[in-house]
């Protein structure tokens, strides 16, 4: 008898036991979520019109939103943080998050100009500088073709042009860069 009396003893402090650890770790992630909250608010321009798709995130986190069409957003973030606000042609804003949780944003218009910059194989040119592609052909690769005129060893080497003979002894080829063929013209 003593030894089911030891045994229901045992039971009831290894039942005990398991309920202060239930309850410790209860208290433990209460704790944890009293840290972190929900952050809402809308963010607007300087003319108080609201911005769509601005992006939302917490400083040196990946976390993140973006605000809808109305320029509301909701973020659960550390009372602590810092947020981001970014948005093209607006001016990046953060913002300490400081146990707030409703938190109205005004965006400043970014008075930075972007010149349109195109990107071509062995360097860059600005856009109003092009109306069409560009090819470079070195030197050397011309050079050491055998022909009489070298704009005629061209030939094959940029995308579009034709060096056509005139058919006069000593006269100089037609240069012929794009659009002077359609589909099925036979090329003279």
């Amino acid at each position: 008898m003593n030894q089911l009396l030891f045994t229901k003893s045992k039971v009831g402090k290894l039942f005990f036991a398991a309920n202060l650890l239930t309850a410790l770790l209860l208290l433990f992630s209460l704790n944890v979520s009293a840290q972190e909250t929900t952050v809402s608010g809308t963010v607007t321009a300087e003319s108080g019109t609201p911005l769509n798709a601005v992006s939302v995130t917490i400083k040196g986190t990946s976390r993140g939103t973006s605000t809808n069409s109305s320029g509301k957003f909701s973020i659960i973030a550390p009372s602590n943080a810092t947020l981001v606000f970014s948005s093209v042609g607006y001016t990046n804003q953060e913002v300490s998050v400081a146990g707030k949780t409703d938190i109205p944003v005004t965006l400043a218009a970014s008075n930075r100009e972007l010149e349109q910059v195109v990107v071509i194989g062995y360097g860059t040119a600005s856009k109003r500088d092009l109306t069409g592609s560009i090819a470079k052909v070195a030197g050397k690769e011309v050079a050491d073709k055998p022909n009489s005129n070298p704009i005629a060893s061209l030939q094959g080497k940029v995308a579009g042009l034709s060096v056509v003979s005139s058919g006069t002894p000593g006269g100089s080829p037609d240069i012929r860069i794009r659009g002077t063929v359609s589909i099925g013209q036979v090329e003279n």
